[in-house]
């Protein structure tokens, strides 16, 4: 997920997972200080939205992405993100990662037909790309999820209210090797994942073949010697 490109002009942006095409929409006045924040609270595992920071450890950062779906004006940022957020319906579970349906509030607002075409009279003109048009209609579509993306999504929530001990009896043993060869064995790999700041989902397609590396750290398939658990 980058956020160097941005600009700090106000917009309305989306979050989209490309794995299961899920989305999250903001709105802020500083767009590249907001999508840094994101980043950054995502990274240290604080984001205000669990379900997209489950998301995030699960699958990894560059499985995101961040696209502007519209420039705008101070003055009605946040009447324009609720276009959106009742447009797209991000705060449905099946389609999004939003905790609530109304920009800037945790409360529920039923808006006017007059606040409503206030809003689609203001975004009148806007150019928005063909991708993005793209982007919105196929989060649109994403009610109907994959089987590959429900089962993974099935299998990042199994145990979640477990407590450590049953996590830790549960867990099948891992081993790696980092650069510097020292081997690091145990069957946490959440905990371990967090303590080096690496993401779980990552470790997994290692310890599984699919991927080399991560960050560094390989499959461990020798000896056991200077092991560090």
């Amino acid at each position: 997920m980058e956020y160097k490109n941005f600009k700090n002009v106000p917009a309305i942006y989306l979050i989209k997972c490309l794995i299961n095409n899920k989305i999250y929409v903001g709105s802020s006045v500083n767009l590249r200080n907001r999508i840094n924040r994101h980043y950054n609270d995502l990274i240290n595992n604080k984001h205000a939205s669990n379900h997209l920071q489950n998301a995030f450890n699960l699958y990894g950062n560059e499985n995101f992405i961040v696209e502007v779906l519209v420039y705008c004006d101070r003055e009605n940022i946040l009447q324009q993100e609720q276009y959106f957020l009742d447009k797209l319906k991000p705060w449905d579970r099946l389609i999004g990662y939003n905790t609530c349906e109304i920009a800037g509030s945790p409360s529920k607002r039923v808006l006017t037909e007059d606040q409503k075409k206030k809003i689609s009279d203001s975004l009148k003109g806007r150019i928005v790309s063909e991708e993005t048009r793209k982007k919105i209609g196929d989060s649109n579509r994403g009610k109907i999820q994959p089987k590959e993306a429900v089962e993974k999504s099935r299998l990042a929530n199994i145990g979640r209210k477990q407590n450590e001990d049953t996590i830790e009896k549960k867990s099948k043993k891992y081993s790696f090797i980092d650069k510097e060869g020292k081997i690091y064995i145990g069957t946490n790999l959440k905990r371990f994942a967090d303590e080096h700041g690496l993401h779980r989902f990552n470790l997994s397609k290692v310890l599984s073949g699919e991927r080399k590396s991560h960050k560094g750290f390989k499959k461990y398939n020798g000896d056991t010697e200077n092991q560090i658990e």
